[in-house]
C-alpha cells in the first residue's frame, strides 16, 4: 500500500506502509567562537551567628541563618530558594522552622555546577542530670547530721540535639519543707551546652549548722529563662533531703 504525505514546504514523499517525520530545520548563522570556562568553582557554605558551620547545619526554629556562595566571575545562579536569578557571588539570610535542602547551580558557558546544603531544625532542653550532697557526717542521733561543711554538686545534660548560644544561669536552692519557699542559696554561669552534652556545675560548698531549721536543697537551670527549649518545665531538679544538723559531741 503505497501513502502520499505531504510535508512543509508543499514537499511530497511516498513511504510504504509506515510514516517517516523529518524536523525542520532553519538555517542559522554561528557568531562567536564566545570564550568558554572548564570550571565553575562553586562554593557554598552555612553561616550560623556569624561563623560558617558544616553541612548538615543544625539552627532553631525561626533562628536566622546565611547562606553564603561564590563561583567564577561571569557565572549565573539559579536556586531553589529564590525565584529570581542570583550573581556569582551573594549571600541569603533567613529562617526555616522544618528541615529542609538548599540547592544552588552555576553556570557559564562551557560548564555547570551544583552544591546542595542541608539545613535541620533542632531543639534545646536543658535538664538536671544529677544532684548529691557529699562530706555530710552522719550524727549518732538518727535522722541528723553532725554540724559542719558539706558540698552541693551537680550536672546539667542537654537532651536536645541544638547546643545553647547564650550564657545560662544555674541557680542552687533551699526551702524548709522541699515543696515551696524555695530562696537562692548560690549561682553559678555556664557559657554554653553542646546539643546531647553534659556539663559539670562549679560545686556550691555549703556549711550545716546545728539549731537550724531542717532544709532541703535542689538545683534549677536556665533559671533567667533566656534558652528556647522544647520542654520549659525539667528545668529544676528533685529535692534532696530532708538535713538537720547537730552539734558535734566529743
Amino acid at each position: 500500500m503505497i501513502r502520499h504525505i505531504t510535508f512543509q514546504k508543499g514537499r511530497t514523499l511516498l513511504l510504504a506502509g509506515f510514516f517517516l517525520v523529518i524536523p525542520l530545520v532553519t538555517l542559522a548563522s554561528f557568531d562567536g567562537p564566545f570564550p568558554t570556562i572548564s570550571a565553575i568553582n562553586l562554593k557554598a557554605t552555612v553561616q550560623i551567628g556569624g561563623q560558617p558551620v558544616k553541612s548538615p547545619a543544625l539552627v532553631g526554629a525561626n533562628s536566622n541563618f546565611t547562606i553564603n556562595w561564590t563561583a567564577v566571575d561571569g557565572a549565573r545562579c539559579v536556586s531553589n530558594w529564590s525565584d529570581s536569578s542570583l550573581p556569582a557571588k551573594g549571600s541569603s539570610a533567613g529562617s526555616i522552622t522544618t528541615s529542609r535542602s538548599f540547592v544552588i547551580t552555576c553556570y557559564a558557558p562551557g560548564a555547570a555546577q551544583t552544591a546542595r546544603l542541608q539545613v535541620n531544625v533542632g531543639t534545646t532542653d536543658l535538664l538536671v542530670s544529677s544532684f548529691s550532697a557529699s562530706g555530710l557526717k552522719v550524727s549518732r542521733k538518727k535522722g541528723f547530721y553532725v554540724a559542719g561543711p558539706f558540698i552541693l554538686k551537680a550536672s546539667v545534660r542537654n537532651a536536645g540535639k541544638l547546643g545553647t548560644s547564650l550564657p545560662v544561669r544555674v541557680r542552687f536552692e533551699e526551702s524548709q519543707n522541699g515543696t515551696t519557699g524555695w530562696v537562692a542559696s548560690g549561682e553559678s554561669v555556664i557559657s554554653r551546652v553542646n546539643g546531647n552534652g553534659t556539663v559539670q556545675i562549679e560545686p556550691l560548698s555549703r556549711v550545716g549548722n546545728a539549731g537550724v531549721d531542717t532544709r532541703y536543697y535542689r538545683v534549677c537551670v536556665d533559671t533567667e529563662r533566656k534558652v528556647d527549649e522544647s520542654n520549659e518545665t525539667n528545668n529544676c531538679s528533685k529535692s534532696i533531703g530532708p538535713y538537720s544538723f547537730i552539734a558535734p559531741t566529743s
